[in-house]
């Protein structure tokens, strides 16, 4: 299967002088066609730096990073925070179009976009609310709608459903895997949430380590499907944990990281 994203030896540090921080060091990834990436790691370890560096918003300071454009798109890129970052005073098909309105496309194909990006995430009866109108899990879902109307090849969502309660965060964890299937898009999923990575996840890699590096990359097997109570899934989450938690025994090595 042919790769959209290629990291090679990325290294990234922020300040200067005794104040320098090395965040990346020497971290190597690629990312298939299509592939949910799930990426989970202690806070300020990097993640939600890895993603931004993948957007291009930051420059690598050493290493190689491709990105490439499966469809030959206009904007291969989408993001998605973990605030969803709605302007208040646009209604809902307002703040979808948002961005849209930077490219180069007649506004009635932006209005086609924004309303069937609305439809995918099952809001397409809210377009004339505003944000303020919404539940928490519709504003996420607007702020997912936004991405997708650029039909991006690439989503990269940042904890984007940690701010919400356990109920609405399901529901949207079954919309993203069922959004990929829809939308034909590759997804770099960050979290904190380990259960959620590894239920969401066709692969799994965690960053540990004073400087962000890749302790673990863990191909996730769902041929028993995606059911939250698999004890096959429990027992993946627990060798990630302690993967995390440097707890893992050299057999446990063996079956991370086979």
């Amino acid at each position: 299967m042919e790769s959209v994203i290629d990291i090679r030896n990325l290294a990234l540090s922020f300040g200067e002088g005794a104040h320098k921080r090395t965040v990346l060091s020497d971290l190597s990834l690629s990312v298939n066609q299509g592939e949910i990436l799930a990426v989970v790691g202690s806070s300020g370890i990097g993640k939600s730096t890895l993603l931004r560096v993948i957007a291009g918003l930051i420059k690598a300071e050493r290493g190689d990073v491709l990105v490439r454009s499966a469809r030959q798109s206009d904007a291969p890129v989408g993001f998605v925070f973990q605030d969803p970052r709605l302007l208040p005073w646009r209604r809902v098909l307002s703040n979808v179009l948002f961005g849209l309105e930077r490219l180069d496309i007649p506004p009635t194909l932006q209005l086609q976009l924004a309303r069937r990006a609305l439809a995918l995430v099952g809001l397409a009866d809210y377009e004339d609310r505003f944000p303020h109108q919404l539940s928490g899990g519709q504003k996420q879902r607007v702020s997912l709608a936004r991405a997708l109307a650029i039909k991006p090849d690439i989503l990269l969502m940042d904890e984007p459903f940690s701010a919400l309660d356990l109920f609405t965060r399901h529901t949207l964890q079954d919309e993203v895997l069922d959004l990929r299937r829809k939308a034909d898009v590759t997804i770099v999923f960050v979290t904190h949430d380990i259960d959620e990575a590894v239920y969401i996840g066709d692969r799994v890699i965690a960053l540990t380590g004073e400087a962000g590096g890749i302790a673990l990359d863990r191909v996730i097997d769902k041929n028993k499907g995606n059911d939250r109570d698999n004890p096959d899934l429990a027992q993946q989450v627990a060798l990630i944990a302690a993967a995390l938690n440097h707890e893992v025994s050299s057999d446990q090595r063996s079956i991370l990281n086979p």
